[in-house]
């Protein structure tokens, strides 16, 4: 009886007789499933999920924003330091200050938040990032028009 479904060549001949027959063929099949098994958890480690790249693209924005505003508040306290000598009136001190509160406060609410992933969340930071950049602009508008006015 034969237990060969191709038939062929080795119709007639029993299959422990075919591995008797091709002993190396027996040696390159368990060689190549060692290695199949070997490589598995290394393939596993080349995959990146999709979840893993979201968190790596927001991570990239927040430390972006996140820089941008620390450029912006050391431009802020140097300006509002220039506006308070240039004799800048006390409405726009006050409103350009609010503008920094509102920042602030945004600010802490992206780096206390901290998310899911463990960075600051990048649409709180756009939004210090904005208040403060327009706070910024308020005060170099104040400093312009006042040394026009000189």
């Amino acid at each position: 009886m034969s237990h060969n479904r191709r038939g062929g060549k080795f119709k007639n001949i029993e299959i422990d007789t075919l591995v008797e027959v091709f002993p190396m063929k027996r040696k390159i099949l368990a060689l190549g499933l060692l290695l199949m098994f070997l490589a598995l958890p290394l393939a596993g480690a080349a995959y990146i999920p999709s979840e893993t790249k979201r968190a790596q693209a927001l991570a990239k924005i927040s430390i972006y924003w996140y820089y941008a505003y620390m450029k912006y508040d050391v431009q802020f306290g140097k300006l509002y330091n220039e506006s308070i000598a240039a004799g800048v009136d006390n409405q726009t001190l006050t409103f350009a200050q609010a503008l920094y509160d509102n920042a602030t406060i945004q600010f802490k609410k992206a780096v206390g938040g901290f998310g899911k992933y463990g960075f600051p969340l990048p649409y709180e930071m756009l939004r210090a990032y904005r208040y403060i950049r327009e706070a910024v602009g308020v005060l170099k508008l104040a400093l312009n028009t006042t040394e026009i006015k000189r």
